[in-house]
């Protein structure tokens, strides 16, 4: 890795520090103030995995750009800040949306990184977690619907075997 790959993931880290530290500062007067404390209880959160997530970017664990992908918590929080925090959140979102495009547009230096001994596991986001459970529902559904038809079938095959000695005998 050269001197320029090393200075891009410390800067990217640094940027989804300040974002944790800055949503976290933003949440607490939110809280403070009770109009906005849905949201800033969200930001609270937000903000201590965004702290959370640059010690990974600076490890350059091969898991950071999976936790980038989706967009659909960035679209959330920003509708929460919208709705209940003002214009200062989707700020916020926006500098979320320049970090997410940064580790995403340099994927390959986490890619190419060490592997980590003890590296955490991926950590399945929520809106994977829900994506995942949905299937597994429609799998189980479609394996009961298949099994109920099977059922049937095999029924009706023996009725109608029954139905045929009955009319022979």
């Amino acid at each position: 890795m050269t001197n320029q790959d090393d200075n891009l993931i410390r800067r990217i880290a640094d940027y989804e520090r300040i974002s944790g530290i800055l949503w976290i500062v933003f949440a607490i007067f939110q809280i403070i103030s009770v109009v906005g404390i849905i949201a800033g209880v969200w930001n609270i959160i937000a903000g201590f995995s965004r702290i959370a997530i640059a010690k990974d970017i600076r490890a350059r664990k091969s898991t950071v750009p999976a936790a980038f992908e989706g967009v659909l918590q960035l679209v959330i929080i920003g509708i929460i800040n919208l709705v209940f925090g003002g214009v200062i959140g989707v700020v916020f979102v926006c500098f979320d949306f320049f970090v997410r495009d940064k580790v995403l547009s340099n994927r390959h230096l986490f890619v190419e990184g060490e592997p980590q001994a003890f590296s955490e596991p991926v950590r399945e986001t929520s809106e994977q977690r829900i994506a995942r459970e949905l299937h597994e529902q429609h799998e189980a559904r479609q394996n009961e619907e298949q099994r109920i038809v099977r059922e049937h079938e095999s029924n009706s095959y023996f009725d109608r075997l029954s139905s045929y000695r009955t009319r022979t005998a």
